[in-house]
Formats: structure tokens, C-alpha cells, sequence
């Protein structure tokens, strides 16, 4: 697949090409690929010995070159210049700049000079069906063509996905109507079908192959930290219960307990209890801490929440109802977070929630003094 440029401020990419070479070293598979399919240096040796060959930004460079379809770098970036100054005309940029500003005016605009933008990925690895938060964009989009089954970085990557895993539940039920893809079990928690959930289990009460299809995805975002599954089957159930908290359901949650879901399952570093605190589904938190949902357990929630509790969640997310309620079951208001050593008050006052950090910090003060 040859992606889109996205924009043609090349410093958009450096931090994006600086990962992917640190992730390369590390040994991350997807990263391993996308170097020894992109860089000539490295299509010639076996893949197991990419992370020991000695990476440079300048591999990255090659990768997000030979990814939009050019052999090198220089000419990547006088492509983007090219557009730039008007000398080659691309309406790609500005087509997934207005789709994701929702201006749909725009976005149609640009439909009617090229019916086709629909059909691309861009360099952040998302099409425009997967760049909207908004249900009734993504039903305009659809009308005009837009593949909801495309899987973009990776398998299973599908519009659907992305919209479950960033908790776009309405975006979720427009593109369900439509396609299901990849119809596993993440996609019957996160939509709360309690029908499909029912297919996801063998008669004898295994997970049943669908259950774990297509799992290659679940960043919504190249940037999320690398995670490698293991791919068992209490993984697989716990990771479900990520997708039903993320998205408030309630009773997919707890057909998914009464099945071996552990409420205090770690997938992606992150636990339903982060998940629902951050999406502010009251109703799901109480769930989760009346069934033992550990209230201060430390996880990771993307690139900036790292060894956060849930209270830090809801004061970065500025859930002044739900801190409120964290601290009636017992939150710990004095809790660090790994990255950062920041309290939740900290957390609120950083993120301009006033109302948070004024019920915060004379609770931290009070406790530390």
C-alpha cells in the first residue's frame, strides 16, 4: 500500500522516524518489517539481525520515503516541497486536514475534484474513515465511497477498530452497520453485542479461532508504545474488557467476567479501569470497583500517561465527577506517576482543569502535611 503525504511540514514526520528507529532496535516486529521491506541495505539479510545492523536515521528516513512510493529520501522531500509551493498539485493534505476539522464542506469540495481521496491511507496510517471521531461524517464519507473494510498500518486495522479503540462509540455503530471487520472479539465487546460475543466460544467453553482474528492492530496512533500480545487466551479476554470499558458496556463487561475476564487484566499496560475513567463512563467504573477493580493500580494510556492511576486519568481528562468518586472509594490523591513524578491535583492544573485541581490539591496537601 502507498500511503499519502499527510503534510508537507517535513518536521511532522521526525519524531515519527526517530521511533521507528528506536522500535527497530528494540527488536518490535512491526518496526523489523517496515525496515526490511523499505531499506535496500537491509531487504538482503534475515530480519532477526535488522535490530544488530546498526540503525541510523537515515534507515527511517528510507522507510517513510519507500512507503509513499519514492527511492529515496531527497526525493521525498522535494516531492513535499513541490506541493508546497504550488508546483505539483495534491489535494490529499488539505482533504485529510478537513476531514479530521470536520468541516465537511470542504471535504466535499475536494470529493467532487477527486472522488478517489476516499480510497487513500495517509502517512500516519489512516485513511479518512479512520481520521474522524464524528458519526455523521463518517456516514457522509461512506456515502461517498469511502472502503470500510480497508485494514491500515496492519491487519485487522480497520475503520471499526480504530473508532472502538479510541472510544468513538458512535462512529462504531455507523461503520457496524456496514461491516463488522474483523469481526473478533474485540469488536463484539467494544459494540456491546452480546450476540456476537456468543460466537466467540466453542462449545466446550474455548475461545474459539475468531475470537483472536485479526490482532495485529491496536494503536490508534503510530507514537502509542510498543506492545508485543501474548496472545493467550486470558489475554485475549482481558484485552475484550479494555474495548467494553473503553466504549461503556456494561453487560458485554460483565458476560466477558463471568467467562474468565480479570477485571484487573493488563492489555497494552492499561486496564478497563483506566479505559473507562478515561472515556467518563461513570456507570462502568462503578462496575469495575464493585467487582475489585484495583483503584490505584499504575498503567499506561498512550505516550504521556505512564505508571498513572485512574485519578490521574480523570484529571488529565478533567472528570471533576469522576475524581469525585475515585476519592469517595479511596483513590490515593498523593499518587506519582512514573513519567513525570506529577500528583493527580498536578495532573489537572497542567491540562487547565481548574475545577479538578481545586478538589485535588488541598485533599494531596492535607494528606502530605
Amino acid at each position: 500500500m502507498t500511503l499519502r503525504l499527510y503534510t508537507t511540514d517535513l518536521s511532522f514526520y521526525d519524531g515519527y522516524i526517530s521511533m521507528l528507529v528506536q522500535e527497530a532496535v528494540a527488536g518490535f516486529s512491526p518496526a523489523v518489517q517496515r525496515m526490511h521491506t523499505s531499506v535496500p541495505r537491509l531487504a538482503r539479510i534475515d530480519p532477526g539481525d535488522i535490530p544488530t545492523a546498526n540503525l541510523t536515521i537515515d534507515d527511517g528516513h528510507a522507510v517513510y520515503a519507500g512507503e509513499h512510493g519514492f527511492d529515496s529520501w531527497k526525493a521525498f522531500t522535494a516531492w513535499a516541497a513541490q506541493i508546497e509551493s504550488g508546483t505539483v498539485q495534491d489535494r490529499f493534505p488539505a482533504f485529510i486536514e478537513a476531514v479530521e476539522r470536520t468541516d465537511s464542506a470542504t471535504v466535499d469540495h475536494l470529493l467532487d475534484e477527486d472522488p478517489d481521496l476516499v480510497q487513500h491511507v495517509a502517512t500516519t496510517g489512516k485513511s479518512a474513515l479512520q481520521s474522524t471521531d464524528n458519526a455523521a461524517l463518517a456516514a457522509h464519507l461512506i456515502s461517498r465511497g469511502a472502503p470500510v473494510g480497508l485494514e491500515s498500518p496492519v491487519p485487522g486495522g480497520t475503520p471499526l477498530m480504530r473508532a472502538l479503540v479510541w472510544g468513538h462509540t458512535e462512529v462504531a455503530e455507523v461503520l457496524s452497520a456496514v461491516s463488522l471487520a474483523p469481526g473478533n472479539l474485540r469488536v463484539a465487546a467494544g459494540l456491546g453485542r452480546l450476540d456476537l460475543l456468543a460466537t466467540m466460544w466453542h462449545a466446550g467453553g474455548s475461545l474459539a479461532a475468531q475470537a483472536r482474528a485479526g490482532c495485529d492492530y491496536y494503536r490508534p496512533n503510530y507514537g502509542w508504545f510498543a506492545w508485543t500480545p501474548a496472545d493467550n487466551d486470558q489475554e485475549v479476554l482481558d484485552e475484550a474488557l479494555v474495548y467494553a470499558a473503553t466504549n461503556g458496556r456494561v453487560a458485554a463487561a460483565q458476560y466477558l467476567v463471568d467467562r474468565g475476564a480479570d477485571v484487573n487484566g493488563l492489555a497494552y499496560q492499561t486496564t478497563a479501569l483506566h479505559r473507562a475513567t478515561w472515556k467518563g463512563h461513570a456507570a462502568m467504573v462503578e462496575w469495575l470497583l464493585e467487582r475489585g477493580a484495583a483503584i490505584d493500580a499504575k498503567g499506561w494510556l498512550g505516550g504521556h500517561v505512564q505508571g498513572g492511576t485512574a485519578l490521574h486519568i480523570a484529571a488529565n481528562s478533567g472528570h471533576l465527577e469522576l475524581a469525585r468518586l475515585l476519592v469517595a472509594r479511596g483513590a490515593n490523591v498523593t499518587a506519582r506517576d512514573a513519567l513525570y513524578d506529577g500528583a493527580p491535583d498536578g495532573w489537572a492544573n497542567h491540562f487547565k482543569h481548574s475545577e479538578v485541581r481545586d478538589f485535588l490539591r488541598p485533599l494531596r496537601e492535607a494528606r502530605e502535611s
